[in-house]
């Protein structure tokens, strides 16, 4: 079985979404955390996250590794919003995942930043909605994609959509 993503997203000027300033779509690194944590609550006694799974835009140019966790994801996250953002995953259907149905939205209140990528993280505790948190108990690092054409502009009253969408595909 081959596991892989795809992140898009859409930045807009402002709440309106009529007038889009740019688009990005990333292929992602699901890390070996993610993959474990997906094995574990599928085929051993590991139980599911009860919260749900959350989006965060990263600021930094860091490349992707198998090796980045929750504790130490080794990229930053904006802190232009105040909590990351629920992201709604409908059942799977033709071995892909996806939140299109209702993609994650951020709107920037905070100050101007330039985004590189964005993380799929999830925790049974208090603190993982937090922007840069890497201390919430049981906190899983899914998924992370970088950007591979460069940052891009995040202004204040911008929204970015972000849609998350996760494949699987048999070897045989």
């Amino acid at each position: 079985m081959k596991r892989s993503g795809k992140w898009h997203l859409e930045c807009y000027k402002d709440s309106r979404l009529d007038e889009i300033l740019w688009k990005m779509d990333i292929a992602n690194k699901i890390v070996n955390q993610g993959l474990d944590f997906s094995n574990n609550v599928t085929l051993f006694s590991t139980a599911k996250l009860t919260n749900a799974w959350y989006i965060g835009l990263v600021k930094t140019n860091t490349v992707a590794a198998a090796a980045m966790t929750y504790a130490v994801p080794t990229y930053t996250e904006s802190t232009a919003i105040a909590a990351r953002v629920v992201c709604t995953f409908v059942a799977s259907s033709g071995q892909s995942i996806t939140n299109s149905a209702a993609p994650s939205s951020f709107t920037n209140t905070g100050t101007s930043e330039t985004i590189y990528g964005v993380c799929l993280v999830g925790a049974n505790a208090a603190g993982v909605t937090t922007p840069g948190d890497i201390a919430a108990v049981g906190g899983v690092l899914f998924s992370y994609g970088l950007n591979g054409t460069g940052a891009q502009a995040w202004n204040t009253s911008n929204v970015i959509l972000v849609t998350y969408t996760a494949s699987d595909s048999s070897s045989t």
